[in-house]
């Protein structure tokens, strides 16, 4: 049997800009990918397998740093070293949005290594398995030009050229479609936020056809099978807080009368909003900070996570203070960084006050937003509503 094991989305070089200390969480994070690119690497090469496909974004940007570089090659260095075969289609992220589409892995490819096999066009080779002597038609889609994907006519040229690649070439044993694409059922994680909204969707029955056996593909980030032979093996980080309750993985596939396949689950930094719903509502709080922790106290937090922590103020109220914060978080709970995110209420004016069914309705809701005491505003209620009615009489 053809063993196969599928990944995607590396997006190496990937930040958090908007966090304090944002360059040495930054590092932590490229450190975290790295990890897992090695435990993909250490499962390949144990298992013997005779493909390791990468399905586009191994870099965040077109042009990453030379450590990021140096750690990718370092990595897949060893992979082609044990006689395995890198099958890799190049990714919106790691291309220029340019006509020319340059990419650093244009460099790889122009080098000639043997076993690694880089998809910067639509095109197939045919690779003999080292160990079946099987021989396995690999078809290669990278991400698709701009003036192709937004042309009207855009899914019936995609289709066109597959057919093509699929009836021109030898014999083989195994056709398998590698590809950083966008299929029609897919459900969409972070990369909503990027391209996958505005694209057009490929409809899965052009992948369906008899003769593709297997489709691996990168993309959307969150770990799916679409149908009994489309796979996206998702990315191996959580990538932003849309992925926060994501399980990543990798896949290890065995190709012989039919697709048999194992989800490989990756250990990944825990990310965490909270509230997981709606907002801390600090609103006009004496002691902000305090009832932020007290909030905080509450919640389940595992040591390093990444944390997002949603405050609701009123339209003038002072933010509380960072640095309170910052040392409970970082002493007491012991995480790796957290943003917070502010929002604001808008104060009702003069005429919606008025709107109120009654008096009492309308000072009740000024007490209780006043103070936090209770039974404070029992009896303060009381007595406003006592002095009216002696009043009235």
């Amino acid at each position: 049997m053809v063993k196969i094991v599928h990944t995607a989305d590396f997006h190496l070089g990937i930040g958090f800009n908007e966090f304090e200390s944002s360059q040495l969480i930054n590092e932590v994070r490229l450190n975290d990918l790295i990890k897992n690119f090695e435990v993909i690497k250490n499962f390949t090469i144990t298992n013997k397998a005779d493909f390791l496909i990468i399905a586009g974004d191994v870099f965040h940007h077109p042009r990453p740093s030379l450590k990021i570089l140096n750690e990718f090659s370092r990595i897949l260095g060893e992979i082609l070293n044990n006689e395995i075969d890198v099958i890799i289609t190049l990714g919106n992220h790691d291309t220029a949005k340019i006509y020319e589409r340059l990419s650093v892995l244009k460099s790889f490819k122009n080098l000639n290594i043997k076993n690694l096999h880089i998809f910067d066009e639509a095109k197939y080779e045919i690779i003999e398995s080292k160990n079946t002597n099987e021989k396995i038609k690999i078809i290669g889609l990278p991400y698709p030009l701009f003036h192709y994907l937004y042309s009207f006519d855009f899914i019936s040229k995609f289709e066109d050229k597959l057919n093509e690649l699929i009836i021109h070439g030898e014999n083989y044993d195994h056709l398998v479609v590698v590809g950083h694409l966008y299929v029609e059922g897919g459900i969409i994680g972070s990369e909503r936020k990027i391209e996958a909204v505005r694209e057009i969707p490929i409809p899965r029955k052009i992948f369906e056809r008899e003769e593709i056996e297997l489709v691996c593909l990168g993309h959307l980030h969150t770990p799916q099978n679409i149908g009994d032979k489309i796979f996206y093996s998702g990315s191996i980080e959580r990538m932003d807080f849309s992925e926060e309750n994501e399980e990543k993985n990798f896949l290890f596939i065995e190709l012989k009368d039919r697709i048999h396949y194992e989800r490989i689950k990756l250990n990944t930094r825990p990310m965490k909003t909270i509230p997981a719903k709606g907002y801390i509502n600090i609103l006009n709080s004496l002691n902000p900070e305090q009832d932020i922790i007290n909030f905080l106290d509450k919640e389940n937090i595992e040591k390093d996570s990444i944390l997002r922590i949603i405050l609701m103020l009123s339209k003038n109220q002072k933010k509380p203070s960072i640095n309170i914060l910052d040392k409970y978080l970082k002493e007491k709970r012991k995480v790796l960084a957290y943003k917070i995110e502010f929002l604001r209420k808008e104060e009702e004016n003069i005429a919606d006050l008025t709107k109120k069914t009654n008096l009492e309705e309308l000072l009740t809701e000024y007490l209780t937003k006043k103070y936090k005491d209770n039974e404070l505003v029992k009896r303060v209620k009381e007595e406003a509503i006592r002095i009216i009615q002696e009043n009235e009489d």
